[in-house]
Protein backbone atom coordinates (compact mmCIF):
# COMPACT_ATOMS: atom_id res chain seq x y z
CA UNK A 1 0.00 0.00 0.00
CA UNK A 2 1.66 3.43 -0.89
CA UNK A 3 0.61 7.18 -0.87
CA UNK A 4 -1.37 7.77 2.90
CA UNK A 5 -0.37 4.61 4.84
CA UNK A 6 1.86 3.90 7.66
CA UNK A 7 4.01 0.40 7.11
CA UNK A 8 6.05 -0.93 9.77
CA UNK A 9 8.66 -3.89 9.02
CA UNK A 10 10.35 -6.38 10.35
CA UNK A 11 13.16 -7.84 8.93
CA UNK A 12 11.80 -6.92 5.53
CA UNK A 13 8.95 -8.30 5.85
CA UNK A 14 5.68 -5.85 6.43
CA UNK A 15 3.86 -7.02 9.12
CA UNK A 16 1.06 -3.84 9.95
CA UNK A 17 -0.20 -1.45 7.25
CA UNK A 18 -2.86 1.18 8.59
CA UNK A 19 -4.17 4.24 6.88
CA UNK A 20 -2.24 7.58 8.42
CA UNK A 21 -4.74 9.31 10.89
CA UNK A 22 -6.51 7.32 14.04
CA UNK A 23 -3.38 4.97 13.78
CA UNK A 24 -3.34 4.83 17.96
CA UNK A 25 -7.00 3.57 18.06
CA UNK A 26 -6.08 0.30 15.79
CA UNK A 27 -3.06 -0.45 17.36
CA UNK A 28 -4.78 -0.06 21.42
CA UNK A 29 -7.27 -2.71 19.98
CA UNK A 30 -4.17 -5.01 18.83
CA UNK A 31 -2.12 -4.20 21.89
CA UNK A 32 -5.77 -4.26 24.13
CA UNK A 33 -4.34 -0.78 24.93
CA UNK A 34 -6.80 -0.06 28.02
CA UNK A 35 -5.31 3.54 29.25
CA UNK A 36 -6.37 5.80 25.78
CA UNK A 37 -7.59 8.73 27.13
CA UNK A 38 -7.37 12.66 25.96
CA UNK A 39 -4.60 13.09 29.11
CA UNK A 40 -2.61 10.42 27.28
CA UNK A 41 -1.78 11.36 23.73
CA UNK A 42 1.06 12.28 21.88
CA UNK A 43 2.09 14.60 18.85
CA UNK A 44 4.61 13.87 16.69
CA UNK A 45 5.93 17.51 14.81
CA UNK A 46 6.98 16.96 11.60
CA UNK A 47 7.47 19.42 7.96
CA UNK A 48 3.96 19.62 7.35
CA UNK A 49 2.16 20.02 11.04
CA UNK A 50 1.16 17.95 13.91
CA UNK A 51 -0.36 14.54 13.74
CA UNK A 52 -1.29 11.94 16.45
CA UNK A 53 1.92 9.26 17.71
CA UNK A 54 0.28 6.04 17.08
CA UNK A 55 2.14 4.33 19.66
CA UNK A 56 2.36 5.98 22.98
CA UNK A 57 2.28 5.32 26.66
CA UNK A 58 1.32 1.94 26.30
CA UNK A 59 2.19 0.94 29.66
CA UNK A 60 -1.46 -1.01 30.60
CA UNK A 61 -1.60 -3.40 26.88
CA UNK A 62 -0.76 -6.51 26.70
CA UNK A 63 -2.39 -7.89 29.73
CA UNK A 64 0.30 -6.91 32.01
CA UNK A 65 -1.37 -4.85 34.57
CA UNK A 66 -0.80 -8.26 36.85
CA UNK A 67 -3.18 -6.26 39.64
CA UNK A 68 -5.86 -6.54 37.45
CA UNK A 69 -4.98 -9.91 35.41
CA UNK A 70 -3.46 -12.57 37.54
CA UNK A 71 -0.36 -14.11 36.38
CA UNK A 72 -1.84 -17.85 37.65
CA UNK A 73 -4.67 -17.08 35.23
CA UNK A 74 -3.79 -18.12 31.42
CA UNK A 75 -4.14 -14.81 29.09
CA UNK A 76 -6.71 -16.32 27.11
CA UNK A 77 -9.08 -16.43 29.62
CA UNK A 78 -8.31 -12.10 29.84
CA UNK A 79 -9.22 -11.49 26.53
CA UNK A 80 -13.14 -10.70 26.69
CA UNK A 81 -12.79 -8.67 29.83
CA UNK A 82 -10.12 -5.88 28.43
CA UNK A 83 -12.64 -2.88 27.63
CA UNK A 84 -11.53 0.12 25.39
CA UNK A 85 -11.10 3.61 27.08
CA UNK A 86 -12.84 5.85 26.77
CA UNK A 87 -15.71 4.40 25.14
CA UNK A 88 -16.15 1.73 28.01
CA UNK A 89 -16.99 -1.14 25.48
CA UNK A 90 -15.03 -4.54 24.53
CA UNK A 91 -12.08 -3.85 21.94
CA UNK A 92 -14.14 -5.91 19.54
CA UNK A 93 -16.81 -4.06 19.15
CA UNK A 94 -15.36 -0.72 18.74
CA UNK A 95 -13.27 -2.02 15.85
CA UNK A 96 -16.36 -4.12 14.08
CA UNK A 97 -18.00 -0.61 14.62
CA UNK A 98 -15.74 1.47 13.11
CA UNK A 99 -14.61 -1.14 10.58
CA UNK A 100 -18.76 -1.08 9.15
CA UNK A 101 -18.42 3.18 9.06
CA UNK A 102 -15.12 3.37 7.63
CA UNK A 103 -14.08 0.57 6.20
CA UNK A 104 -10.94 -1.44 6.67
CA UNK A 105 -7.89 0.78 8.28
CA UNK A 106 -5.44 -1.93 9.49
CA UNK A 107 -3.93 -4.71 7.86
CA UNK A 108 -2.03 -7.04 10.30
CA UNK A 109 0.59 -10.07 9.19
CA UNK A 110 2.32 -10.60 12.45
CA UNK A 111 3.89 -14.35 12.93
CA UNK A 112 5.24 -15.52 16.41
CA UNK A 113 8.59 -15.22 14.95
CA UNK A 114 8.30 -12.05 13.91
CA UNK A 115 7.34 -11.39 17.49
CA UNK A 116 10.02 -13.57 19.03
CA UNK A 117 12.54 -11.06 16.82
CA UNK A 118 11.20 -8.47 18.62
CA UNK A 119 10.88 -9.29 21.96
CA UNK A 120 14.54 -10.98 22.23
CA UNK A 121 16.30 -7.71 21.92
CA UNK A 122 14.24 -6.37 24.79
CA UNK A 123 13.66 -9.47 27.20
CA UNK A 124 17.15 -9.23 28.53
CA UNK A 125 16.17 -6.04 30.62
CA UNK A 126 13.55 -7.92 32.67
CA UNK A 127 13.94 -10.07 35.59
CA UNK A 128 14.03 -13.22 34.73
CA UNK A 129 11.11 -14.75 36.42
CA UNK A 130 9.38 -12.54 34.52
CA UNK A 131 10.53 -12.91 30.97
CA UNK A 132 8.38 -16.19 30.25
CA UNK A 133 5.42 -14.77 31.43
CA UNK A 134 5.91 -11.34 29.30
CA UNK A 135 6.57 -13.12 26.41
CA UNK A 136 3.50 -15.50 26.52
CA UNK A 137 0.68 -12.52 27.41
CA UNK A 138 2.38 -10.26 24.29
CA UNK A 139 2.55 -13.39 22.09
CA UNK A 140 -1.18 -14.32 23.03
CA UNK A 141 -2.63 -10.82 22.27
CA UNK A 142 -0.95 -10.34 19.20
CA UNK A 143 -1.78 -13.14 18.21
CA UNK A 144 -5.64 -13.50 19.39
CA UNK A 145 -6.21 -9.89 18.60
CA UNK A 146 -4.74 -10.05 14.84
CA UNK A 147 -6.83 -13.16 14.40
CA UNK A 148 -9.92 -11.80 15.93
CA UNK A 149 -10.35 -8.35 14.99
CA UNK A 150 -8.37 -7.74 11.44
CA UNK A 151 -8.50 -11.44 9.59
CA UNK A 152 -11.57 -12.53 7.61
Amino acid sequence: MAGNYLTLHINDRVVVTTSRGNQEKWFDALFLNQDRHLNNIALIRDKFGYKPCPIFDCGDSFLLDFVLYSPEIESRAYLTKAQCLPFKSRFTQTVHTAQALYGKQLVVNIDRTSIDTILDKYLCYYPKQFRFLLKERIETVLMEQQKKLFEK
